[in-house]
């Protein structure tokens, strides 16, 4: 019984003024700290005094997020603090610094996507250490900015240099801070957050007047482009203290005052900016807490969600979980309006020709979870087998001068005896759909890659219909295969150095079958992105959209002319969605074959560009080197390759709505991409060789008329049209 360990409450502590003071501030228990001289890691450490300048032994306890310092013995307290969560500055090599560099440089004559200016409450009660993981408030704050805003914009490719953050530190009298004015998206803006996590207790000080932060905000807001999405996110610990002594006027303002000022503020931001606005804020309280009255914060979103933004909301909360939530949905929400001012709006492309099919569609969370059955049954997928349906696998080979010749495969996998197609579609194009597919072996189990299989959107006349309607599809990206080769086989004749990504499609193939009364039907099958890893980025569209860039304003009007036609359709109840954009509204067909085959493997002069080369490799190699490829973004490939193809056919096929994913590990970085859209010069005008997405001249003068040349064009000697 003489060695029984203690009960908690019953190991010794002598409590001193020091230690009690940050127990406070820290929101720590006494019975935590016994908890870890209990069951704690002890270490120890030498500490100078810092009245006589001895040194002394002591002891740091580290047990469940606390870390506490004792004297020798463990029984006299000293201090405290919360155990920090790690934060790492990203390392920024040379190469990445001279695109950051580009980046800044481009920004003076770049529209602005998006601009997030964020008011930092800095005032003394930040200090408090009452956030799990985090030494004060404001060190939550900054941590979260920078992991749950900045770096998964950067990793999944949903933002660029043209979205811009600014940051207001809300004190007695508000400040912009220097270092994060209009400052790009970038890893050096998430370095510079985590240099303000780690130096957040030096920062924090004086009153918190919300009336002066305010006014920066307006003004730094008003000052931004017409065309670009906004978010103002304001995050505070309490009230105003505009009206306790600490403004920035002699005589205290009332509280009434304080009230009606910040009111008809956000207000009128509202008024003038409209749905282009989101509007977010967060208290640092307990949810159950009276201790703060965030009675204005709250209504101000209230007035903000009156007056016509485009999202607003309130939340409070003392844990990372509350305001990693509060962060996420600002973010989504200026995604959301930032693609609604995009020049690739999803609306904009939709081009609708018939009746279309009736489909299931997963929700959200089936697909972020993205796990397929172990074993596959007929009540979630579509199982067609080689001995039972005819399963073939096929692949259309294009040959100069003949027809389309279909060849027989074999299938992936040795083991496969067939396929099976999920029932609930997973992706919804402007033309098709798309379904999880895999080979299934005898036992129903998946073997081989996971696939994605595409149907069209509507009914077709008949089942063998989709091979015809699937042809198209093959033969464009096909022939994007090729082309993509040979801009490949170009850097690498500039001997352009690896960091410049390169492009491939993936290589499509069907699977048919016999249906009922022995028709055929065909499925186009590929390989499916891990969208687990990767986000699916569309770089442009067929109408001149490009990633990253706002819409104009006489393209704002077109497209508003558009929404205003659609909806009196729909009050009309015209069914089969029969409208289209006035440009969309001849017939096509599906039968230029002739037409394709004079493209399809077709070597274009190129003798003359070979030989200028060849005279002026050393002199190119200096120039790659030093001036152009430094200047060379990861995004200016996709519209240089679109620009290359123009050039490089002879102004005969611009291909374009190119979209995929990004390998940025790969060496060099590729951009694997799929779904292309071919457009053929005037000189085909009574024939669409590529399907209906060919918009022939049109289409190649709306890219034209919004792509700017970059980089990568200059380097490739592209003419300007």
């Amino acid at each position: 019984m003489e060695n029984e360990i203690p009960r908690t409450t019953l190991i010794e502590f002598i409590p001193s003024g020091h230690g009690d003071q940050r127990r406070r501030e820290r929101n720590i228990t006494v019975r935590e700290l016994q908890a870890a001289v209990k069951n704690g890691k002890c270490q120890k450490i030498l500490q100078r005094d810092k009245k006589t300048g001895e040194l002394r032994i002591r002891c740091k306890y580290t047990f469940a997020g606390c870390t506490y310092i004792t004297n020798e013995t463990g029984d006299q307290e000293i201090t405290c603090w919360a155990t920090q969560r790690p934060l790492y500055r990203k390392p920024i090599s040379q190469n990445e610094q001279q695109q950051i560099d580009e980046m800044k440089k481009r920004l003076k004559t770049t529209d602005i996507a998006s601009h997030t200016v964020i008011i930092m409450d800095q005032s003394g009660s930040m200090r408090e250490s009452d956030i799990p993981g985090h030494y004060t408030r404001s060190r939550a704050a900054f941590y979260h900015i920078a992991t749950d805003i900045i770096a998964p914009r950067l990793e999944k490719n949903s933002g660029s240099y043209n979205d811009i953050v600014t940051l207001i530190e809300m004190h007695t009298s508000s400040s912009i801070h220097p270092k994060i004015y209009k400052e790009p998206l970038t890893w050096e803006l998430y370095n510079k957050f985590v240099g303000l996590a780690e130096a957040a207790w030096m920062r924090t000080r004086d009153h918190g007047n919300y009336i002066p932060a305010m006014d920066l905000a307006i003004q730094t807001l008003q000052d931004s482009p017409s065309n670009c999405a906004l978010l103002l996110l304001f995050l505070s610990d309490g009230q105003p203290s505009d009206w306790s002594g600490g403004n920035r006027w002699d005589a205290p303002l009332c509280k009434s005052d304080v009230e009606s000022k910040l009111f008809k503020d956000v207000e009128l931001l509202c008024d003038n900016l409209g749905d282009r606005l989101v509007f977010g804020t967060f208290g640092f309280a307990a949810r159950n807490s009276l201790k703060f009255n965030f009675h204005i914060l709250k209504s101000m979103s209230e007035k903000a969600t009156s007056r016509g933004a485009a999202h607003a909301f309130f939340e409070t909360g003392l844990d990372s979980a509350s305001l990693r939530t509060a962060l996420e949905t600002s973010i989504t929400s200026l995604t959301a309006t930032r693609m609604k001012l995009s020049s690739l709006c999803p609306n904009r492309n939709l081009v609708v020709k018939g009746k279309m099919r009736s489909f299931v569609e997963e929700t959200e969370s089936e697909i972020a979870k993205a796990e397929i059955d172990s074993i596959v049954n007929e009540d979630h997928w579509r199982i067609y087998t080689k001995s039972i349906d005819g399963l073939r696998r096929m692949d259309a080979i294009i040959k100069k001068g003949t027809h389309v010749h279909f060849k027989e495969k074999d299938m992936i996998s040795p083991n496969s005896i067939g396929i099976a197609i999920k029932k609930t579609v997973f992706g919804i194009g402007a033309e098709r759909i798309v379904y999880d597919l895999m080979e299934i072996d005898k036992k129903f189990c998946q073997v081989g890659i996971l696939l994605c299989g595409k149907e069209s959107l509507y009914h077709l006349h008949n089942p063998g219909s989709q091979y015809e309607f699937h042809l198209d599809f093959s033969r464009t990206q096909k022939k994007a295969q090729h082309l993509a080769q040979k801009f490949n086989e170009k850097l690498d004749f500039l001997d352009i150095c690896s960091s410049i990504p390169r492009i491939e499609f993936l290589s499509p193939f069907f699977y048919d079958w016999f249906e009922k009364h022995d028709s055929i039907n065909a499925i186009l099958v590929e390989e499916k992105f891990d969208f687990k890893t990767f986000t699916f980025t569309k770089w442009n569209d067929n109408k001149g959209g490009i990633l990253h860039v706002p819409l104009s304003e006489k393209c704002k009007l077109e497209e508003e002319k558009f929404q205003l036609v659609k909806e009196k359709k729909r009050t009309q109840h015209v069914s089969n969605y029969e409208y289209h954009q006035e440009q969309e509204k001849e017939d096509v067909t599906f039968s230029e074959q002739e037409t394709f085959e004079k493209h399809s493997e077709k070597e274009y002069d190129t003798s003359f560009d070979e030989k200028h080369l060849g005279q002026c490799t050393s002199l190119m190699k200096k120039i790659t080197d030093k001036n152009i490829v430094q200047k060379v973004l990861n995004d200016d490939v996709p519209q240089a390759f679109t620009h290359w193809s123009y050039v490089y056919t002879q102004r005969e096929l611009l291909i374009c709505d190119l979209q995929g994913i990004f390998e940025a590990e790969s060496v060099p970085p590729l951009f694997r991409m799929t779904d292309p859209v071919i457009h053929t010069g005037d000189k085909n005008r009574n024939d669409r060789p590529f399907g209906a997405t060919d918009r022939q001249g049109k289409g190649i003068s709306d890219f034209f008329r919004t792509h700017i040349c970059n980089p990568l064009c200059d380097l490739l000697q592209l003419a300007k049209y």
